[in-house]
């Protein structure tokens, strides 16, 4: 069992819902910036975590349009796991089934200490 990124399924969860709504966030953040300047708000701070982590997917492949694949992969994967399933991306992502599922956790885990959780 892979335990190197460790979250119970609650936080996992939530960390999930987050890259979810990492869209709507991005845009709340963008009109806020906008007309207040403000970046001290949970979806900013939400927004810029799931940035940050996203930067650390596939460091270890060296073959940029291949990183790019698996960094869209892990983000819909999260986004619906059922619909963007591992095999969905089978071939274009440059890694088998288990390395997936450890960039995913990874992300997921990485977003949840970017935040200080």
């Amino acid at each position: 069992m892979y335990t190197k990124h460790p979250m119970d399924k609650r936080v996992r969860r939530i960390m999930g819902d987050y890259v979810y709504l990492y869209e709507d966030y991005c845009k709340w953040v963008k009109k806020q910036r906008a007309v207040q300047g403000i970046d001290d708000s949970q979806q900013a701070r939400i927004v810029k975590a799931i940035e940050q982590a996203s930067v650390g997917i596939g460091e270890d492949i060296f073959n940029d349009e291949i990183r790019e694949n698996l960094k869209k992969a892990v983000y819909l994967s999260c986004i619906d796991r059922n619909e963007y399933n591992f095999d969905a991306f089978a071939g274009t992502i440059g890694c088998e089934r288990t390395r997936f599922h450890q960039y995913k956790n990874e992300f997921l885990y990485n977003i949840k200490l970017n935040l200080g959780m």
